[in-house]
């Protein structure tokens, strides 16, 4: 059996102690630490990144538009360029983003695929040899309701990811909406990233998450909190074209928050640690966050957000799925938030995947 001991997030806390797995399962945990461990530091569930477009890292040029000029759909850049570019191509990027996502200890992803149905069924071929858990959100091909698109789409994805209710027709995306709904499949979108949208007409979708809510009011942010529906924000993005976070706002409301990096090719999928540091960093400029809370962001909201299990308690008879972080460990929560990168982990264990760095 391996064993590594040190700090172990359970619960929503650290405690000093051990855990021993075996064939990728929990068998033994426990305080105290083994003089024979493989690795030792802070130990922490596996991430989980909510809010992608990982096909966007085709892009590799610098991105000096606005967001208007980048990501509105069905011209801005990114559009165009996913349309132009060979599927091989798009399926080796993704394939490649995914590879470095899962060598980074994120086990979970939500990603937002454009292209219909066949951009769905790219994005599947990326991850056939992965053992990253995706969670996929398709948009029909085009910008209008199509009945049959949406039955031949909902058959291959979780839910439906669209990008604002003002590139759509009401009467559109009101039908998207509830033909997503009616097959019990998740629906999400951005708003308030640009401008302050209708909170009640945003709402009136029966949204399960929301993205950005940049330029929401207090009101809008308040209503979010009484109906449950978490938001997922994006600080690098969000900075990147202008919008800083009120993540320190947000969470004094009660507004359920989860992490997520957006567009690929402003920042790269796997850089979750680099998006919890500049989340509690930026936070400063807004008042003041717990190191604690931003960590909670990527281990426990962000699964509750994509339906990933509440219960992320690292427990004997469990799954070993976890991450290794070779760092100080007085202060955990602290330590991966400000500055650890992907060159402190030791060990990364996901299923049939166990990654340990060479001593």
């Amino acid at each position: 059996m391996r064993y590594v001991s040190g700090k172990i997030y359970r619960g929503g806390e650290f405690i000093e102690g051990h855990l021993g797995f075996e064939d990728g399962i929990i068998e033994e945990i426990g305080k105290g630490a083994k003089k024979d461990a493989q690795a030792k530091g802070i130990i922490v569930p596996t991430f989980a990144n909510a809010h992608t477009h990982i096909a966007d890292a085709v892009i590799l040029d610098e991105i000096k538009e606005g967001i208007l000029e980048v990501v509105a759909p069905p011209n801005g850049l990114k559009h165009r360029v996913l349309r132009n570019t060979p599927k091989k191509t798009l399926i080796d990027t993704m394939r490649s983003v995914s590879h470095r996502m899962l060598s980074s200890g994120i086990e979970y992803f939500a990603d937002f695929r454009e292209g219909g149905s066949e951009g769905v069924e790219l994005l599947k071929k990326a991850l056939s040899d992965s053992d990253l858990k995706a969670r996929i959100f398709g948009r029909p091909s085009g910008m209008t309701y199509e009945r049959e698109e949406m039955e031949q789409l909902l058959k291959k994805v979780d839910g439906i990811g669209l990008s604002s209710i003002l590139d759509y027709e009401h009467t559109d995306i009101k039908r998207i909406a509830e033909h997503t709904k009616s097959q019990g499949k998740y629906f999400a979108l951005h708003a308030s990233e640009r401008e302050r949208e209708d909170i009640d007409a945003v709402l009136d979708l029966k949204p399960d998450f929301l993205i950005h809510m940049n330029k929401a009011s207090v009101g809008d942010l308040k209503i979010c909190c009484d109906n449950h529906v978490p938001v997922v924000v994006c600080p690098r993005s969000e900075v990147f074209f202008g919008h800083i976070p009120d993540i320190p706002k947000m969470l004094k409301l009660g507004v359920t928050l989860a992490l997520g990096s957006d567009n690929a090719m402003i920042n790269t999928p796997y850089s979750l640690l680099r998006e919890m540091e500049f989340a509690y960093k930026i936070s400063r400029l807004k008042g003041e966050v717990e190191a604690k809370n931003i960590l909670d962001m990527v281990l426990r909201t962000s699964r509750k957000v994509l339906n990933a299990g509440d219960d992320i308690c690292l427990t004997q008879g469990k799954v070993a799925n976890f991450i290794v972080f070779q760092l100080p460990n007085k202060n955990p929560a602290y330590a991966l938030v400000s500055g650890a990168s992907a060159q402190d982990i030791s060990m990364i264990s996901i299923d049939n995947y166990l990654w340990m760095k060479n001593r």
